[in-house]
């Protein structure tokens, strides 16, 4: 038998280290381990990294993208009258061609999905960022029979004034007594503006939910008086829900 033959095969086997990435983002390590032939498990586990850093940078780039958007002077005129209720309002149509300059400007894009059920409406509008994030604020609604609509108008009203209700909150937006409704007709009247409202950080969040609690204020005048994020406004619904048990 080689002796000599078997000391050589009988020496450990030793795995070449991979030489360090000059990158520092997940991404670059992503990429350096596959140059380097890394392990189907390291590469899984470098992609599940990069994943989890780009949500987060998305989440960031929103949130700069809109304080800088609330930051903007933004006026929106009321355009319409509503004989109904004699009270002016701003049309869906001039809100959203008003706010989406100022919206593009910093990446941002609004949009919505519609969906029926038991009699229902449900509109949802969704707050995007060209990064990948996106924030929405969900309405629901019966269809508007008040007047002399029929039933396809009748949901075109409340989907109108849902959309209108949604885009303004999650925008941040506020319009002090608009009406949104399909009957208005133009009015050569003083024009008031729309402006953005304050967002509520956490401290003071939790001071309103407690009021909401205790019955200091309704839903309603918190969303009235601040911009509420999305984890803010299920926050709002749990207590409604809680509520009703």
């Amino acid at each position: 038998m080689n002796t000599e033959l078997e000391l050589v095969n009988d020496q450990p086997r030793t795995m070449t280290a991979i030489p360090a990435a000059t990158g520092s983002t997940p991404g670059d390590l992503l990429v350096h381990a596959m140059n380097s032939g890394a392990t189907m498990d390291q590469l899984e586990r470098l992609m599940a990294l990069k994943e989890r850093h780009d949500a987060n940078e998305a989440r960031k780039a929103f949130a700069s993208a809109k304080a800088q958007f609330k930051a903007e002077s933004i006026v929106v005129v009321r355009d319409k009258f509503n004989k109904q209720y004699g009270s002016q309002y701003s049309s869906l149509g001039n809100l959203v061609n008003t706010v989406s300059p100022y919206l593009s400007k910093h990446g941002l894009s609004a949009d919505w999905n519609i969906s029926q059920a038991n009699g229902q409406i449900t509109v949802t509008c969704i707050l995007s960022h060209s990064m990948g994030h996106a924030e929405q604020v969900e309405f629901t609604v019966p269809p508007d029979s008040a007047g002399a609509k029929n039933p396809i108008q009748a949901i075109k009203s409340s989907i109108t004034y849902a959309k209108s209700v949604t885009y303004e909150s999650v925008c941040g937006m506020a319009s002090t007594d608009a009406n949104y409704d399909d009957d208005g007709k133009e009015a050569g009247v003083k024009k008031e503006p729309t402006r953005a409202l304050p967002a509520l950080g956490t401290v003071k969040f939790e001071r309103a939910l407690k009021s909401v609690q205790d019955g200091s204020y309704t839903e309603a005048e918190i969303r009235q008086y601040y911009s509420l994020t999305s984890e803010q406004e299920l926050a709002l619904k749990s207590i409604k829900n809680k509520a009703k048990e």
